[in-house]
């Protein structure tokens, strides 16, 4: 694994594009270590450094309402094969109410898909500001760089009443990835595409 941000972002590049144009072979090894660490490089990028008060060695708060961050809903959307393949291993959940799913620090106990309505994720700063806030759809996977890299969520997902999704277990999970490993892959593009939004919601506000 390369050491700085900017050297994971290259290999995430050179990944992504030997992968779409069949120019390199899969490196399961590599992968793995890749998804492992990219929930790491997520959460340092979405605080956002502001002389407002800091909250820890590399954060600070964003106290004013225009300055909550959100995310392009599209970066969570799944690849079709991906999300499909997960739905069959996933046990339902409707949700006839509002329903927190998970929250920002707990223990990852799932993956989640959402099949039809909306799940807002929201993250907030140890004082209780609101950080991020951003409403996801049809498609979507929730919780995942927490989820595969096993550690607390990075943020708090609700779903809306009428929404409908699937939990992947870590069992059910861990046997999809051995018995299909191209799925890897695109596991890791849902995941670039969730840090890319992130530092270009940074660079925008």
């Amino acid at each position: 694994m390369r050491g700085s941000n900017g050297g994971f972002f290259e290999a995430l590049d050179d990944l992504l594009s030997g992968w779409k144009s069949c120019a390199i072979r899969c490196d399961q090894r590599h992968i793995d270590e890749l998804i492992a660490n990219a929930r790491i490089f997520l959460v340092e990028d979405l605080f956002v450094r502001r002389a407002v008060g800091p909250v820890g060695p590399q954060f600070s708060v964003i106290r004013r309402m225009e300055d909550v961050l959100k995310l392009d809903p599209s970066a969570f959307v799944a690849d079709k094969e991906l999300f499909d393949a997960l739905g069959k291993r996933s046990t339902a959940i409707h949700c006839d109410e509002d329903r927190i799913l998970f929250r920002q620090g707990e223990v990852p106990s799932g993956l989640y898909i959402l099949r039809s309505g909306c799940v807002v994720l929201t993250m907030t700063s140890p004082s209780g500001d609101l950080l991020l806030s951003t409403p996801v759809s049809e498609g979507s996977l929730l919780g995942l760089p927490g989820f595969v890299g096993d550690r607390p969520y990075s943020l708090t997902a609700e779903a809306q009443k009428g929404s409908v999704l699937g939990c992947v277990s870590r069992a059910d999970f861990s046997d999809l990835m051995l018995t299909n490993p191209a799925l890897s892959l695109k596991l890791l593009a849902v995941l670039a595409a969730e840090v890319r939004s992130a530092r270009s919601a940074i660079s925008e506000s």
